[in-house]
């Protein structure tokens, strides 16, 4: 594949046709890729602010990869 673009691969099993030829399609351009970047969620932990115009704010940066790492952030907070 050289457009450059990315192009995810789902492990998981497809749960219809058109889902399923996006797997196939990752799959057969699986042997073009240089570089395999993998992904997963990230936890921290945020509070929305009161007032007339509620915000959110982060009090734990988003960068945990585990939620109790999150968790033990909230804990440490004064």
């Amino acid at each position: 594949m050289s457009s450059g673009r990315m192009r995810p691969i789902v492990v998981r099993h497809p749960q219809d046709p058109v889902e399923a030829v996006g797997e196939a399609d990752a799959l057969d351009a699986t042997p073009d890729i240089e570089t395999v970047l993998t992904r997963s969620p990230l936890f921290g932990v945020a509070a929305q602010d009161d007032g007339e115009a509620p915000r959110w704010r982060v009090l734990v940066a988003v960068a945990a990869d585990r939620l109790q790492l999150a968790r033990d952030g909230l804990n440490s907070l004064p």
